[in-house]
C-alpha cells in the first residue's frame, strides 16, 4: 500500500503508517514546513523505519504523480487551507482511481481546545468538498466528542 500523510506536521500518523503498510509499503510524509519534516525524519531514523518518504509540498501542489497513492490520510488540515477546493482537487489527483481518503478535522462548535470556531469546517462542507473534487464520500462517524472523519473513495469525477 502507498499512503500519503498529507500535512504530516511532526508524524503523529506517520510512524504508525509505516508500521501498518509495512516494508513492502511507502508512506509518503508530506508537509508545507521544513521543520516538521524534519521532526518527522528524526522519528523514522529512530525508529528503524525504511518505507517513508519525506516530500515538501505547497498548498497546492503536492510533489507526487498521478494516482501515487492508495490512501490519503488528511488529519486536520483542510481547515488550514485557503482554497479548499484546490487542495481537495490535489490530493484527487494523487490518489488513484478507488483509492480512499480519511479526513478527521475539529467538530465546528464551540469548545476549549483546537482552532477557532470561525476556521473550522463542517463535516457536511467538508463532505461537500470533497465530493466536488473527485471523491464519493462513503462513511461519515465521530471518533471521539471533539472530531468528525470521512471516508471517501476516489471517483476521478470532479465537479465542473
Amino acid at each position: 500500500m502507498r499512503l500519503a500523510d498529507v500535512g504530516c506536521g511532526p508524524g503523529f500518523f506517520t510512524i504508525p503508517a509505516a508500521a501498518i503498510v509495512g516494508p513492502a509499503g511507502r508512506v509518503y510524509a508530506v508537509d508545507i514546513s521544513e521543520e516538521m519534516l524534519q521532526a518527522v525524519r528524526e522519528k523514522v531514523t529512530a525508529s528503524g523505519y525504511t518505507n517513508v518518504t519525506t516530500l515538501r509540498a505547497t498548498e497546492d501542489v503536492l510533489p507526487l504523480p498521478d494516482g501515487a497513492a492508495d490512501f490519503a490520510l488528511l488529519a486536520f488540515v483542510l481547515h488550514e487551507a485557503a482554497d479548499q477546493q484546490a487542495f481537495a482537487r490535489e490530493v484527487a489527483r494523487i490518489v488513484a482511481r478507488g483509492g480512499r481518503v480519511l479526513l478527521l478535522d475539529w467538530d465546528r462548535r464551540e469548545m476549549e481546545v483546537g482552532p477557532p470556531v470561525a476556521d473550522r469546517v463542517s463535516p457536511e462542507d467538508a463532505q461537500a468538498v470533497l465530493e466536488a473534487t473527485g471523491f464519493s464520500v462513503v462513511e461519515t462517524f465521530q471518533p471521539n466528542t471533539l472530531h468528525y472523519g470521512l471516508i471517501g473513495v476516489a471517483t476521478g469525477e470532479v465537479e465542473a
